[in-house]
């Protein structure tokens, strides 16, 4: 059974990407059968991509989060129920932010330099001024 190519079933929301980004989802999305873009919205600072699999933009989140810095948040919502099923039928989002930092990068956060030590789902970095490690969320960058 074909669906319909204006069928989706979750959003990859890109904010700040680059076009090596852009260049990797289209490697991934041709490496899979039956997952295809229903439609794109260009955004202020960056796109949205509407996905016809739930399953392949966890998938791509998760490649995302791995291969380049930046801020993965994933939520979903019931869209419906199956008529023939009953089953809740979920709709994803899954947002990227990706921010250009890297191991050994230095950062200002609130006025004292930080040097980047690892990238995970926050920064972890070494005060430079006081030797103190401490751990910077993402959120703090976009103030």
């Amino acid at each position: 059974m074909d669906k319909n190519p204006k069928y989706f079933e979750g959003v990859l929301q890109l904010r700040n990407p680059s076009d090596e980004i852009i260049d990797f989802i289209a490697d991934e999305m041709e490496k899979k059968e039956n997952v295809w873009i229903a439609k794109t919205e260009k955004q202020k600072n960056g796109i949205d991509l509407y996905l016809s699999s739930n399953k392949f933009l966890a998938y791509i989140g998760k490649r995302l989060k791995e291969k380049f810095s930046g801020e993965l948040i994933k939520t979903s919502s019931l869209f419906t129920r199956n008529k023939l099923t009953s089953k809740e039928v979920m709709r994803g989002c899954t947002l990227f932010r990706y921010y250009d930092i890297k191991k050994g990068d230095i950062l200002k956060i609130r006025g004292e330099p930080i040097e980047v030590i690892s990238i995970g789902n926050d920064i972890f970095g070494k005060n430079l001024e006081t030797n103190k490690k401490t751990h910077i969320k993402f959120e703090q960058l976009r103030k």
